[in-house]
């Protein structure tokens, strides 16, 4: 058929908030990943999808719940991205 995986091919990342917000080390080292050890993906159209998250007085990532400052921090990480 002749089609670049660039033409067949959508990366797409998900995201969350962590305890390391708002550094963006964390995606861009996977991110970089990519170039390393799947360099022809770097030609495919990349969607980052950022999960919400719900407050609360104690922060449970793996369940997407943050305090007020974890939440501040994970809009600022998506602000950057």
């Amino acid at each position: 058929d002749g089609e670049t995986l660039a033409a067949l091919c959508t990366i797409i990342t998900t995201t969350s908030p962590t305890p390391s917000n708002p550094s963006t080390e964390l995606i861009f080292s996977t991110l970089e990943s990519l170039a390393e050890y799947a360099p022809e993906l770097l030609e495919c159209r990349h969607i980052i999808v950022c999960d919400g998250y719900k407050s609360a007085s104690d922060s449970k990532f793996r369940s997407g719940v943050v305090t007020a400052e974890r939440a501040h921090a994970y809009e600022q990480y998506m602000d950057t991205l």
